[in-house]
């Protein structure tokens, strides 16, 4: 099973029971873009929130529709 984690919260610690597989997809959005969360390598980054929080860094940006096309894709999206 391929899960998308839609991440809000900053600083978010993907272990125990949130444990990520190769094939689960990360994208964080909202407040989650100022601290990548613990325990995840390869991420997405809303790109509507982190230019309203003047994030800059080098993580791959997509937009909401990107997201929603991301999401059919998988067969499971947990909001953390």
């Amino acid at each position: 099973m391929k899960i998308l984690y839609l991440v809000t919260k900053p600083s978010f610690r993907f272990e125990g029971p949130w444990e990520l597989r190769d094939r689960d997809g990360v994208v964080l959005m909202q407040d989650a873009v100022l601290a990548p969360p613990a325990g995840a390598n390869d991420f997405f980054v809303c790109d509507a929130d982190a230019k309203t929080r003047s994030i800059k860094n080098d993580s791959p940006r997509i937009s909401h529709s990107d997201i929603i096309d991301m999401a059919k894709k998988f067969n499971k999206v947990i909001v953390l």
